[in-house]
């Protein structure tokens, strides 16, 4: 499985501040935040990372549902 790229691709709708990732001390200012806040905030590296970090946390034969949203922002509701 290859990694998503390091700028997401933004949508015309999103605000310019989304279209980067945020910084590693941005990242570590909210994590702080959280674990200030009784939130545990677990951090990853990479996507793959993220993936193997998220199936130790589940039970054995637990399965994660990836279902694809459509993103409906664009259209217009008549």
């Amino acid at each position: 499985m290859t990694e998503p790229p390091a700028v997401a691709s933004a949508a015309p709708s999103l605000s310019s501040e989304f279209a980067e990732l945020a910084s590693g001390e941005r990242i570590a200012t909210a994590a702080a935040a959280l674990e200030h806040n009784g939130i545990r905030s677990l951090l990853a590296a990479t996507g793959a990372d993220a993936r193997s970090l998220v199936s130790s946390l589940l039970p054995d034969g637990a399965e994660v549902l990836q279902q694809h949203v459509p993103d409906t922002r664009s259209h217009r509701h008549r």
